[in-house]
């Protein structure tokens, strides 16, 4: 059993998931996405050979889904989209996810150059804490937010 801090959806593009809950359990085949609220206890259990997905939700989205666990019917649009965003984008060579990462920390490098802190530059740019943007920052940059923003500040001078 474990909870997220985001609400998210989950989905088999293949096979069968069934998501536990202190509610009871759903099954999500194929056809079907399955939405646990941010902070709820659940655990996913694949069934076969099975492709799970999980897509996260900002909070701004996840508002407009109910408060509980639920599973919804997935249309053919819906099935692609909750597929793009969760597979390799081949034109990028990397995931979704990998992409609006690094999207994410050159937004922050920007900011930090300015002379941002690292706590506005992480909520800035879309964390929810310090913490997870200061281990993303380092995966990618090889140094900490407060390192690089120390070392590449951008200096003003006076005009005379």
């Amino acid at each position: 059993m474990h909870s997220h801090p985001r609400g998210h959806l989950v989905y088999a593009a293949r096979g069968v998931l069934s998501v536990h809950t202190e509610r009871g359990t759903s099954i999500v085949p194929a056809n079907r996405v399955g939405w646990a609220p941010a902070g709820f206890t659940h655990y996913h259990r694949a069934h076969g050979q099975t492709d799970m997905r999980i897509l996260f939700l900002p909070a701004s989205l996840a508002r407009l889904a109910p408060g509980h666990p639920a599973v919804f019917m997935v249309s053919d649009l819906a099935r692609e989209i909750l597929l793009t965003l969760t597979g390799p984008r081949n034109e990028l060579g990397m995931t979704f996810y990998e992409w609006r990462t690094q999207l994410r920390i050159y937004h922050a490098l920007v900011l930090l150059a300015d002379g941002h802190d690292t706590t506005h530059v992480a909520h800035a740019c879309g964390w929810a804490n310090p913490s997870s943007f200061i281990a993303a920052f380092a995966n990618i940059i090889g140094t900490t937010p407060g390192r690089y923003r120390t070392s590449h500040q951008r200096r003003t001078t006076p005009m005379t």
